[in-house]
Formats: structure tokens, sequence, C-alpha cells
């Protein structure tokens, strides 16, 4: 088709997320953020990414992020990066179009936050963004995200 999706692995989409993309005509968006836990600090993040950062026109690929195809020689052409590669797309395509947030849920894992602790995986979060706007090193701030945490091990969602 015309759109493509960057479909983030521990993401679940809503049933309605696909007919809702496939009837927008928006150049670039992302879908509405929503963690698969229920605490206070996870939903002021998701509300934050969603009515705050997202209106600043960054999203990220827990938002899985969506763009037409006439977009992709733009994306392409961005060069690598290990950790907020998300931010780099959504900067590039805010300077052709605002995006926009479609209301179809994007459903997102908390397993970082809960094997890390919520609140250290917050502010560790933030002295990532920080570090990187500040031109650190990508390949060792991912490193620092990816630190202590085993994606293949068992991770079971309570119920929210």
């Amino acid at each position: 088709g015309d759109k493509i999706l960057i479909h983030h692995p521990r993401t679940l989409l809503s049933p309605s997320a696909i007919s809702e993309l496939k009837q927008t005509q928006a150049l670039w968006g992302a879908f509405t953020h929503r963690f698969d836990q229920s605490h206070p600090l996870l939903r002021f993040t998701s509300f934050w990414s969603n009515q705050v950062r997202g209106a600043r026109g960054i999203y990220y690929l827990d938002h899985c992020l969506f763009f037409q195809r006439s977009c992709l020689p733009i994306i392409l052409g961005l060069p690598e990066k290990d950790i907020f590669e998300d931010t780099e797309i959504c900067i590039a395509l805010r300077k052709i179009k605002a995006p926009i947030r479609l209301k179809s849920i994007a459903t997102t894992s908390a397993v970082r936050f809960i094997k890390n602790g919520i609140w250290r995986q917050a502010l560790s979060n933030q002295v990532l963004k920080w570090k990187y706007y500040l031109g650190y090193n990508d390949k060792l701030l991912n490193q620092t995200y990816e630190k202590h945490l085993e994606y293949n091990s068992k991770y079971e969602p309570r119920d929210s």
C-alpha cells in the first residue's frame, strides 16, 4: 500500500488500528500510547507522550509510527542510530508536516519499568534523553538503556 507502519515488537495495536490507519490521509503520525500496567507514573508518561511530546511532533516507536510511502527516501537518508532513531525520524518528518495521533490504542509493555523499578526507569529515560540531545554517543547510551534487561526472559503482564 501507500503507508508504512513501524510496529514495535512489545506493542499491541487495538483491533481498530489498521482500519483507522487505512482511512487516514495524514502524511505521518502515530497511535495513542498506553502501557499494559497501571501505575500513576506510567499513566502520566503515556499522557505526556501523547499530549505534550506528541504535540511537539515527537513520538517514540512504542506509539507505532506510520508514514506515507513518499516519505521513505527521507527515512532511508537518516544516519543509523542505536537509540532515539524514532526521534530522528520525527524531527525529519515534522520539518515537512506536523503529525497526527490516531485514536486507536498502542498498548506497550512496561517490562523495562517493572524489571528496573518504575521510578528508576523513568529517571534513567530522562537522563538518557538529555544526554542524547547534548550529543553523547548513541552506542554508549543504548548500552546503558539495554543493561540488565534480558528480552527473552519470562515476563507476564498483570491485568490492569
